[in-house]
């Protein structure tokens, strides 16, 4: 199993419509700790991330091991990943792992580096179901002969599904399962060493915020099927070399743009696979290119345009205030009665201090974060989140509908 699925990741704030923070996992992309997920970024959003991983591997004494082998033995990896966000549902990210110390030969170097492409086709707006697809390529960098790859193109498709819990973004369900054509590393044989073989991948994974914008847990449940041939030269993926392993997660984000992540886990053994493994992850991450209008509070011009009625029975819920942002079109109207119709307490309509937006954005004064990322939805296009650093008592929840909400109104 490629020893990079077990490095850390790190999360890394990003402002954006679907939930507020995508984090870049060390298998590539946005995802959990050693999965993807469907989330993506934000378009022209990046992230750069550098992590250490740690993994331990206990192999039975039935293995029989050869000579200048060590039978219990531990990989240490470093990796750094670069993750761009192209349009608002497609990102790419290239993964470098390093091989500090790994195998039962200790051997260190460039393992094989992956470029990744992932679209999302279904971003969770009107349903909890979020749904995108990721086609990754590892380039064949790793040296063969200090046992680090098999030499071979990697190339991988999986299908990343996500569910919110309760309709809530603080518990989500994440389910993936996927083909590879790859390279497998068998404990059992480490003669052999990397092979090029067809590779069945599946995870189940679940996190929970434990602080929204703060903390997050997770717990995920990953395995793969591959078998690296026989003395016939099969390669039939089943009946073949099954891995299971577990993994807890906690993500903290100290700053809007920084992020830490800490991971511990093992492998669970099985009828096919009887060694042991564990591991430890640490790792931090820096997002650039967030929207500057987190940090400042917002006020509105009013106008004259007429204002939608006042929900009955929304007194106490939180106030809204729409405004138009876009020089080359206005529907800061039309949104408002959207918005109006889903049931918040729409209080003005008006328009922005400046009509330069090509993003829409939604501020937000605290406790409002759910009925924020509720309102983001109803407004189609590119989109940002951000909470307001300033509370204004002249409103909760504050929206900027963009160019690219003007361009997409329906």
């Amino acid at each position: 199993m490629k020893h990079s699925i077990f490095l850390t990741i790190v999360a890394s704030l990003l402002i954006s419509g679907n939930v507020l923070a995508a984090m870049p996992s060390d298998s590539g992309g946005s995802g959990l700790i050693a999965t993807r997920t469907p989330d993506v970024l934000s378009r022209q959003a990046w992230n750069l991330s550098g992590f250490l991983g740690y993994t331990g591997h206990l192999a039975p004494s039935g293995y029989g091991y050869p000579s200048g082998y060590s039978r219990d033995w531990a990989d240490t990896n470093i990796s750094g990943i670069f993750n761009y966000g192209f349009l608002n549902n497609l990102e790419g990210g290239i993964v470098f792992p390093v091989d500090i110390s790994g195998g039962p030969k200790s051997q260190s170097g460039l393992q094989n580096i992956d470029v990744l492409g992932k679209y999302r086709f279904l971003k969770g707006d009107t349903s909890p179901i979020s749904l995108a697809s990721t086609l990754v390529i590892g380039i064949p960098s790793a040296d063969k002969s200090a046992v680090l790859g098999s030499g071979d193109t990697n190339i991988s498709i999986e299908a990343d599904l996500g569910y919110r819990i309760g309709g809530s973004e603080k518990n989500m369900l994440y389910l993936d399962a996927g083909f590879k054509q790859g390279d497998y590393y068998d404990k059992a044989q480490p003669l052999k060493g990397y092979q090029n073989v067809p590779i069945i991948l599946g995870s189940l994974s679940y996190e929970y915020a434990i602080l929204l914008e703060k903390a997050y847990f997770s717990v995920e449940l990953i395995g793969q099927a591959a078998n690296p041939g026989t003395s016939s030269g099969s390669t039939d993926i089943l009946p073949g070399d099954e891995d299971f392993y577990g993994l807890f997660g906690i993500r903290y984000l100290p700053t809007r743009v920084t992020a830490l992540s800490f991971g511990v886990g093992g492998g669970l053994p099985d009828p096919v696979r009887t060694d042991t493994n564990y591991l430890a992850t640490i790792g931090f991450s820096y997002l650039f290119n967030v929207a500057k209008t987190v940090a400042r509070g917002f006020v509105y011009k009013r106008t004259s345009l007429p204002q939608p009625v006042k929900p009955v029975g929304m007194a106490s819920g939180p106030k809204v205030v729409v405004v138009n942002g876009c020089a080359s079109g206005d529907k800061a109207q039309f949104f408002a009665q959207k918005i109006k119709s889903s049931g918040f307490n729409v209080i003005e309509v008006g328009r922005a201090p400046t009509l330069n937006y090509n993003d829409s954005v939604v501020i937000f004064n605290d406790p409002y974060y759910s009925q924020a990322v509720n309102i983001l939805r109803l407004i189609p296009g590119s989109e940002k989140l951000a909470r307001s650093k300033v509370k204004n008592s002249a409103y909760d929840i504050y929206v900027v509908v963009g160019c690219s909400g003007v361009a997409n109104a329906k």
